[in-house]
């Protein structure tokens, strides 16, 4: 039963169900992590470890994470300006990345590529690896 401007009242002292003990609807931006959510510190700054949707920050959601994102383009591409690690295309990156020809090398920006990988001007590779948050797996084998 709610009394005079009670969102809810559920009569009792949990304050992470779905009826706060300010009797208010439990909802995302309240401050307080409830189901549904992963974090929820209540406010609208999508560059913090918590988005405005209480989802967690996380590499590819389009939103730079500030001091821990070089950037945050939403995308995995890896030949634009930011990679799907959250950062500028590099000749360390581990990626097929930029203007690479090959993982790491090739391309104008890195070292040529060295033997059994792909230079510049040759085919795409064939069945190179997805990149994997933390591993990446490859193959450098050029196509015959």
């Amino acid at each position: 039963m709610t009394n005079g401007p009670e969102s809810c009242d559920d009569g009792n002292d949990v304050d992470m169900d779905d009826c706060t003990n300010a009797c208010a609807l439990a909802s995302c931006g309240d401050g307080k992590v409830q189901a549904g959510e992963q974090c929820d510190d209540a406010n609208d700054d999508d560059s913090d470890a918590c988005l405005s949707t209480c989802v967690s920050a996380s590499c590819g959601d389009g939103f730079l994470y500030e001091g821990v994102e070089l950037c945050d383009d939403g995308n995995s591409s890896e030949t634009d300006e930011c990679t799907s690690l959250c950062a500028a295309p590099s000749c360390e990156d581990g990626l097929l990345s930029g203007s690479e020809s090959d993982v790491d090398c090739g391309g104008g920006a890195c070292e040529g590529c060295g033997a059994g990988q792909a230079c510049a001007g040759v085919e795409r590779l064939r069945g190179w690896g997805v990149h994997r948050r933390g591993s990446a797996r490859w193959r450098s084998h050029a196509r015959r």
